[in-house]
């Protein structure tokens, strides 16, 4: 199927990840963009294609308050049956309902870029952690992401326009308690919560679901972290970027057993999320029951960022 993208959003986050993401599949072209930058900068992004052609995929790459109209509106775009959307795709549980309710009476697939569970370290680590039944051991589980100080015109620093670091930064290690472990919002409800430290622009978050006592923390205008590391009796994993990655660096995924002895201890080269993501869905798209699936994770999600919200 050729794909043909209509894009919502010109910034760099475009022109340096997905702009370049797209480019590896031959069969993807961009033909229109939604920007407010002049034709002669959008017109090095488009493909020159036939009038007759219409976009039948969007990718949303704009701010996270503006996703609900653009939402709002591809869901009544009669072309386009195949939107991405970066996460989150709105700041708030009650406006992201509204879109997967709608989206749900839409033949369309919906699809919310939490781009990191799709690269080949991460699908590496769920397998193992599944395979090992970690879940069922005592453990601890680490993980961190922060980030140095904003540039005054960076868009983040504006929580009207990105709901502030909570759905900016935040919704990546909440998300990854589904998206590895499988813990819903209904289990983390029951949760014992042990401690919360606030900091300026950040939080640190200490809970036991059920074997496995959670620390995880996320903030601005701190030093660099993208860490994962799980303790447990049997094994011990350690990751670097588990989130962002630099497609021109390597990553490593460390795993040890019991007795200290590295049994997995892997460089990962090719660290383009954006392209990993887009593969990934590429082959899930024909599939009618995937789309019930993508739009049950972002729920999911949505509740869980709800309920961290609420709590801190």
């Amino acid at each position: 199927m050729n794909k043909i993208f209509i894009i919502y959003g010109l910034g760099n986050h475009f022109k340096n990840k997905i702009y370049p993401a797209l480019r590896k599949f031959t069969n993807v072209s961009i033909g229109d963009i939604k920007t407010t930058k002049s034709k002669k900068i959008k017109k090095r992004y488009l493909d020159k294609l036939n009038k007759n052609f219409l976009p039948n995929f969007a990718y949303i790459a704009t701010p996270i308050s503006t996703h609900y109209k653009y939402l709002k509106e591809l869901a009544n775009n009669n072309t386009v049956k195949y939107i991405f959307c970066e996460k989150t795709l709105t700041e708030k549980y009650s406006s992201t309902k509204k879109i997967i309710d709608l989206y749900k009476t839409k033949n369309k697939f919906l699809i919310e870029t939490y781009m990191y569970v799709y690269h080949p370290e991460f699908l590496y680590l769920k397998k193992f952690i599944k395979q090992n039944k970690m879940k069922n051991t005592k453990g601890v589980v680490f993980c961190r992401y922060t980030i140095p100080k904003l540039n005054k015109s960076d868009h983040r620093n504006n929580a009207l326009l990105t709901g502030g670091e909570l759905y900016e930064i935040g919704c990546y290690p909440i998300s990854l308690l589904y998206f590895l472990f499988n813990y819903d919002d209904k289990i983390i409800k029951q949760n014992i919560l042990k401690k919360i430290v606030h900091f300026k622009q950040g939080v640190l978050v200490k809970i036991k679901l059920k074997n496995i006592t959670f620390i995880i923390s996320w903030g601005y205008n701190f030093n660099y972290r993208n860490k994962f590391i799980f303790y447990s009796k049997r094994y011990r994993i350690i990751t670097e970027k588990i989130f962002g990655k630099k497609t021109d660096e390597y990553v490593k995924l460390k795993i040890f057993n019991s007795i200290n002895k590295k049994i997995h201890n892997k460089k990962y080269t090719n660290n383009d999320n954006f392209y990993h993501m887009f593969k990934y869905c590429f082959s899930k798209l024909q599939f009618e029951k995937n789309k019930k699936n993508f739009l049950k994770e972002s729920l999911i999600v949505s509740k869980m960022i709800k309920y961290f919200k609420n709590l801190i």
